[in-house]
Parts: C-alpha cells; sequence; structure tokens
C-alpha cells in the first residue's frame, strides 16, 4: 500500500504558472460580417510528465490584459473605434466538433473582451474547473487574438495564468 500512495503523490496534482505576451495587428478581414483587421497568435506549453502518463489539467486561472499601442507607448485607441480581443486554451487535435455545432472540442476555454476609446485597456480574469485531458503529445497552446480592430493601432495583449494538473496513464 505505501508504494501505490508515493507513486499517486509523484502523479500530482501540480500547480505551474506562465505568461505569453503578443501584440496583434494582422491583415484586413475580408469575411462575409467582418471588418477591420485581426490577427493571432499561438504559444505551445509542452508539459513532461514521466513516460507512458499523460496530462490531465483540472484548473485554469489567471487574467488576459490588453491595450492599443499607436508606437511605443500606450494610448486610447481613436473614438468611434474598437477591437475584440480573445484568449484560448486549446490543445493539438483537430479543430471542430463531433459532438456539437459550433463547437470545438479541443478548446475548454474562449475568453473575450475588448478595447475602446472609453476602456482603452483591459483586463479579465477567468477561473475555470477543467476535466481536460491533453492528447498523446502533451501540448498545451495558448492562443490569443484581436478582431474587428478598427483602432488602427496594434493591440499589446498578455495571457498571464495558472495551470494545476495530474499525470497519468
Amino acid at each position: 500500500m505505501i508504494p501505490l500512495l508515493f507513486a499517486a503523490l509523484l502523479m500530482g496534482p501540480f500547480t505551474a504558472s506562465g505568461n505569453f505576451a503578443y501584440n496583434l495587428y494582422g491583415t484586413l478581414d475580408t469575411r462575409p460580417q467582418t471588418w477591420g483587421y485581426q490577427d493571432s497568435q499561438e504559444a505551445v506549453l509542452t508539459f513532461s510528465p514521466p513516460p507512458g502518463l499523460r496530462v490531465r489539467i483540472t484548473r485554469l486561472r489567471g487574467d488576459l490584459v490588453a491595450w492599443a499601442t499607436p508606437s511605443t507607448i500606450p494610448a486610447p485607441p481613436p473614438p468611434g473605434t474598437m477591437a475584440g480581443v480573445l484568449l484560448a486554451f486549446h490543445d493539438s487535435t483537430p479543430d471542430g466538433s463531433t459532438r456539437c455545432d459550433y463547437c470545438a472540442d479541443n478548446t475548454p476555454l474562449y475568453l473575450q473582451d475588448s478595447v475602446t476609446a472609453a476602456k482603452p485597456n483591459t483586463r479579465a480574469p477567468f477561473d475555470a474547473a477543467v476535466d481536460w485531458v491533453l492528447p498523446a503529445d502533451n501540448r498545451m497552446i495558448v492562443k490569443a487574438a484581436s478582431y474587428l480592430n478598427t483602432t488602427g493601432q496594434t493591440i499589446h495583449a498578455d495571457a498571464t495564468f495558472t495551470v494545476t494538473f495530474k499525470e497519468q496513464p
């Protein structure tokens, strides 16, 4: 019994934190029912469990902060302009869903907010209990995006997160 208890303790839970910074402007979005500029960037976090084990994420918490930067100094967007910002945690399996329309089976958390002249910076906190087993590559992808950006400015976004996880067969 002692070896089993010891093995269970070695498998977690573990907690780790990180931060990824993104500068987003991109290209003109010409898809139907869209406008402005859109951009996205990803950062990959690869877990390293012992051989034969996979990572099960049980909690994601942190925040997304964003603001407009016309050059190197943050400044409010011009009146009447805006930009949406998005943060997503997903894995390396294919996008889309086999279970529901308009869903993403590989994405347990999406978070959105906006930057406007009236709200030139934003902080969107999150704290989500999840039950998410990563695929065998043990990769979690942190994506930030800006969309419908009519500010004429780059959007700086910082994703800060703490992930709680276990290792399992």
